[in-house]
């Protein structure tokens, strides 16, 4: 009896450490999206393990092939204040294929943080499909600097837009 408390109990423990996988409507509203939507890319660092970025995954409910597919996003990554000097790369994914980059940079300024502000706003006339968005941040930097480099926060705003195949652009 015990044993089958205990199994139901950890079952109940992984499903809500599990999180859902958020869902964007092409041609929907923005979809905002928190430090809990990420998960963490780590390598190893000594004896720890370093985050030298993360990445969240996106399904995009999109039934048909698309001739065109415009990417909007805006984000903003706070660190701890001792490691405000840093810069991000973010990285786009549709079905694995890339879509779409930015570079940005958070520093101290007059003893004043100033954020981190991933922006991008791309249009592609490449890509077939996007059943699933991937974005990927990581920090600039080398290992040492990646690992000492403490994100907080991570505020994004994510839009998906197209012309699927047919349509009139």
């Amino acid at each position: 009896m015990k044993q089958c408390i205990a199994a139901l109990l950890s079952l109940v423990s992984l499903s809500s450490i599990a999180a859902e996988v958020p869902v964007i409507e092409l041609d929907g509203a923005p979809v905002k999206l928190t430090i809990n939507d990420f998960s963490p890319i780590t390598k190893r660092f000594g004896p720890r393990d370093a985050i030298v970025g993360y990445e969240a995954l996106i399904d995009v409910n999109s039934d048909s092939p698309l001739s065109q597919l415009i990417i909007e996003s805006d984000g903003l990554l706070k660190t701890k204040w001792y490691a405000a000097n840093f810069g991000v790369t973010t990285r786009f994914y549709c079905s694995g294929t890339p879509v779409a980059m930015s570079k940005a940079f958070g520093y101290r300024d007059l003893r004043k943080v100033v954020y981190a502000e991933p922006h991008v706003e791309e249009i592609r006339y490449d890509i077939a499909t996007c059943s699933q968005l991937k974005i990927e941040i990581t920090k600039d930097g080398s290992l040492s600097r990646q690992f000492y480099t403490q994100i907080e926060s991570i505020e994004f705003n994510v839009s998906l837009s197209g012309n699927q195949q047919g349509e009139a652009e």
